[in-house]
């Protein structure tokens, strides 16, 4: 399990928690302050198929702490369940985001 607080200009934007299957721990010894998908591929793991869910989900204590929001603010909840062309899990992974600090763009 990696959690991370990622920002941008040093703002908290989103609370990351990813969970990854021991045979790729070897992302934990990569540099965490960027892509955990450039690790993947650097090692020859390359995501083929994903399942995105969004929801509204409402601020804890928790959030209020690392994203500087109030408690029952309003968030955005993306969950991630990422596999390789076989099928096989490669992360699953939690994102607790404050919308007024983040624009999500989906282009196909």
């Amino acid at each position: 399990k990696i959690v991370r607080v990622r920002k941008s200009d040093g703002i908290p934007v989103m609370i990351e928690e990813t969970y990854i299957p021991s045979k790729y721990s070897y992302v934990t010894e990569g540099d965490l302050s960027g892509s955990i998908y450039a690790i993947l591929c650097e090692h020859g793991t390359f995501p083929a198929h994903a399942k995105k869910t969004i929801s509204i989900f409402y601020a804890t204590e928790r959030e209020e702490k690392y994203l500087e929001v109030n408690v029952k603010d309003p968030l955005l909840f993306h969950n991630d369940l990422v596999m390789d062309e076989k099928g096989n899990v490669i992360l699953v992974s939690k994102l607790v985001i404050n919308p007024e600090r983040f624009v999500l763009t989906i282009e196909f």
